[in-house]
């Protein structure tokens, strides 16, 4: 009789059990209940961002990292319904220009979107307060953020990974994303995450994001400038491996790469280097990889070096800051700690921008460019000056030129050597 009972005790309290989990069962995701749920989490969706930063609520989400300028299409500016753009007056309020800018329909998004985004995808009745998130740009006037200069995941392993495995319990789902580390090398790879949201309908509420580490990628620290040493000794090994090799054979440089490093391995008047070094002096080192020994057509050397790539590390892994897309972008560091950009697409059009460096993140400053306008039926060499937060005018100074700023007292951008150590040695 007791074994009865006891047995019978054992069966309730699995049954009260079971009740208090709503009783309801787990089961693993389908492969096509995966494949979806990798298309609503593409890149190219509004869901991406969930998968960048780690967080164990939605109260902890880092929304500079979920909304950037490259998935934020669904609550951009644009996509706020009848085919709304930009006036140029809006233009001119966010940019100082009415010049087409790429992305910048993606980029300015209305509080009261952001809002709704934060309401429907985690439950919050929540928004970023401008000193939330510094490295966006609020404007008061129009109650917009600006998040065009948020570079984040530019290129990644994160791109085209896919959700390997899931499972569901009622409408509580957790599932496994795997980065796309195939192409790339060990040090760049990106860590699994495990996501978990609650799915009613066509409905999906956040509720975390857990990094994984399990041989897909580990978590780092940019305090120790010994993290980049993998990286540093795939790119020696690539750089010793170019002998013979077309500049066009994608295998020299290791994916994640800039093009115009590829370019630099292949010329026997350069020497491709790497420097660690603190830029904003927030404790995390940065990676520069870039030419140094530079000389001019008359065969001089010259007093400042070019850099390609640069990387730090956020959130334990590796971003990267920025990367020269061509033969034509320029970066260097500046004596006054500013990050110099030269960049053209036509001998007409050409830019020299500068910006300020911190916490993974450029700023915009100042800037030159260049473009041909149309005017009387006759096409016009013109140059702009752009200040950030100030409207830009035509420079009409004739000694205003390339590699001439004295006039706009670009002077204090003086380009300066960097403590390159040559891959080869």
């Amino acid at each position: 009789m007791k074994k009865k009972l006891k047995t019978a005790l054992v069966i309730l309290a699995a049954a009260f059990f079971m009740a208090g989990c709503g009783g309801e069962s787990t089961e693993d995701l389908t492969d096509s209940e995966l494949k979806e749920f990798t298309n609503r989490f593409d890149s190219n969706g509004e869901l991406f961002g969930f998968l960048l930063p780690e967080y164990e609520s939605p109260e902890e989400i880092r929304w500079d990292r979920v909304v950037a300028y490259r998935w934020n299409y669904y609550i951009s500016y644009k996509a706020t319904g009848n085919g709304e753009y930009l006036t140029d007056e809006e233009k001119m309020e966010f940019y100082g220009t009415t010049e087409k800018q790429v992305f910048w329909e993606d980029s300015v998004i209305r509080r009261s979107k952001l809002v709704e985004y934060i309401k429907r995808h985690t439950g919050l009745d929540y928004c970023p307060e401008p000193e939330d998130v510094p490295c966006w740009k609020y404007n008061e006037k129009y109650d917009c953020y600006l998040v065009s200069s948020n570079l984040w995941e530019n290129y990644s392993p994160m791109f085209g990974g896919e959700f390997v495995s899931g499972t569901k319990t009622g409408n509580l789902y957790e599932l496994r994303y795997r980065p796309d580390n195939e192409d790339w090398p060990n040090a760049l790879h990106a860590m699994d995450r495990i996501i978990t949201f609650e799915k009613s309908d066509d409905d999906i509420l956040i509720k975390s994001n857990r990094f994984v580490e399990d041989g897909q990628g580990k978590r780092i620290s940019g305090t120790d400038p010994s993290v980049y040493d993998e990286l540093i000794r795939d790119i020696g090994e690539a750089i010793k491996s170019r002998e013979n090799k077309s500049i066009y054979d994608g295998g020299v440089v290791p994916n994640g790469l800039s093009d115009a490093l590829r370019y630099g391995m292949n010329s026997e008047d350069s020497s491709i280097g790497y420097c660690k070094k603190d830029i904003d002096g927030d404790g995390v080192c940065e990676l520069l990889i870039g030419i140094c020994d530079l000389k001019e057509p008359d065969d001089h050397k010259v007093d400042y070096d070019e850099i390609y790539d640069m990387y730090t590390v956020i959130d334990g892994e590796f971003k990267h800051v920025f990367s020269a897309f061509s033969e034509r972008y320029r970066y260097y560091l500046c004596e006054n700690g500013a990050i110099a950009h030269e960049n053209s697409t036509s001998a007409a059009d050409s830019l020299w921008f500068f910006y300020r460096y911190h916490g993974g993140k450029l700023d915009f400053i100042e800037g030159l460019y260049t473009a041909l306008r149309s005017e009387d039926d006759s096409m016009r060499y013109c140059m702009f000056y752009r200040k950030d937060g100030a409207e830009e005018y035509e420079v009409t100074d004739p000694n205003v030129e390339i590699g001439s700023f004295d006039s706009l007292d670009f002077a204090k951008y003086k380009y300066q050597k960097i403590d390159y150590t040559p891959f080869a040695e």
